[in-house]
């Protein structure tokens, strides 16, 4: 293996993940978990034979192509099916997305740093709530979605905010598509996905 880049997430951190690399990791999620435990055989294969190794933590990716089961196609699809929306919580728990491209331009980055088993950070500039998002996605399908609030669901983070500083300072490398238009290019991928 010349260099392994491995994709983890934002989720290692817990209910928060606002903070650098080195802050705290408390999945509140098996998913979470999962992903950290696979940081772990990585980082000891990495320490004890020298496994060419860097780590990016994704935030929240989306964009077209995107899995039926992620919230952003799930809400679009059922805004077209003229569905309620279930809203899990206030609706103001926040993301810093990171779209699909800008995922693809840090992993090539990645792949041209040294790998000393470094983890980083990636995840979109600008922070958006769950209900700016619907209201995002509402208005390019041009339809005006029914909510139901429900319980917040055990495991779902409240607030992600990446901090990408050291990723950018390593290999250069910022989020290019603001949430606005990456949401808009989503919107419209799925409308013809439904239609």
């Amino acid at each position: 293996v010349r260099h392994l880049v491995h994709a983890s997430t934002s989720s290692v951190y817990g209910a928060d993940a606002n903070g650098p690399e080195d802050s705290p990791l408390l999945p509140v999620s098996p998913y979470g978990a999962t992903k950290l435990a696979a940081e772990l055989v990585l980082d000891t294969m990495h320490r004890a034979e020298g496994l060419p190794l860097t780590i990016l933590r994704y935030f929240s990716v989306y964009g077209p192509r995107q899995r039926p089961d992620m919230a952003y196609r799930a809400l679009g699809e059922r805004m077209l099916r003229g569905e309620p929306l279930s809203i899990h919580g206030d609706g103001h728990q926040s993301r810093t997305n990171t779209y699909v491209s800008d995922c693809v331009a840090a992993t090539i980055a990645a792949i041209h740093h040294t790998p000393n088993g470094e983890r980083f950070n990636i995840g979109g500039g600008q922070e958006l709530t769950l209900l700016e998002a619907v209201r995002i996605l509402a208005k390019v399908l041009e339809v005006e979605p029914e909510l139901v609030f429900e319980p917040a669901r055990h495991g779902d983070q409240r607030r992600t905010v990446a901090d990408y500083a050291k990723a950018h300072a390593t290999f250069g490398w910022s989020p290019q598509v603001d949430p606005v238009e990456g949401l808009q290019r989503e919107a419209a991928w799925i409308r013809d996905l439904v239609s």
